[in-house]
């Protein structure tokens, strides 16, 4: 398990429920060795301009993630999981990718 890799994990919607979907591994947190994570989504119109990111089928990295279709790493949709939460491992994303996005999420939370 590393950062950079795509999980399967039930994470909570909008409507309270739970439902298994997949998540980008972000960042190990201490103590406990949990995962900030971001989910993925195929629906692109919901990206947020300037924090998430596409990832699209022509990318160098898409092979590599799992996915069938482009994808919506969403920024704006963070969890904390612990590691037996997660499930099955996709695939992963390009280092340049995973760093873009910890950029991006840096920038928003800064004053």
């Amino acid at each position: 398990m590393r950062q950079g890799d795509v999980f399967l994990a039930a994470v909570p919607q909008s409507d309270h429920l739970w439902k298994l979907r997949p998540v980008l591994l972000l960042r190990e947190m201490p103590p406990f060795r949990d995962w900030l994570v971001c989910t993925i989504s195929t629906h692109l119109h919901h990206e947020v301009a300037g924090l998430d990111d596409v990832l699209r089928q022509g990318d160098p990295d898409f092979a590599g993630t799992g996915f069938k279709d482009g994808s919506l790493c969403r920024l704006e949709h963070l969890n904390v999981l612990p590691q037996k939460d997660l499930r099955g491992r996709l695939g992963k994303v390009a280092p340049a990718r995973h760093r873009r996005l910890l950029a991006r999420l840096d920038l928003h939370l800064s004053p």
